[in-house]
């Protein structure tokens, strides 16, 4: 899976506000991506412990604590980034509306 392309960021940049949303997107879409990144490798840790005919109780306990802390912090985690989402597309859809306002406002005054 490929890394979404953010541009360069230097201090004195013009972004317009479809840009903005679009690098917003980009932010929640990565953070996303890393979370799958984090469950895989929880998912592989697993797998080397079923596969493994040594792994005792007390191996397997610790195991399940381990994983217990990961899928509380990624769940954490994926319920902020639903609520970033809604910020964001909550903010397109004020964009979109202040645009629709203007037309109007601009037909209106021909």
């Amino acid at each position: 899976m490929s890394m979404p392309k953010i541009p360069d960021i230097e201090p004195n940049i013009t972004l317009t506000r479809t840009q903005v949303i679009d690098m917003m997107l980009a932010s929640v879409a990565t953070e996303g991506l890393g979370l799958s990144h984090i469950l895989n490798a929880q998912s592989e840790k697993i797998l080397r412990f079923v596969n493994d005919e040594h792994t005792g109780v007390k191996d397997i306990l610790q195991l399940n604590h381990s994983l217990d802390k990961v899928l509380r912090s990624v769940i954490s985690s994926q319920f902020l980034i639903q609520l970033r989402l809604g910020d964001i597309l909550q903010l397109e859809e004020r964009i979109v509306e202040e645009e629709e306002i203007c037309i109007e406002e601009e037909e209106y005054e021909e």
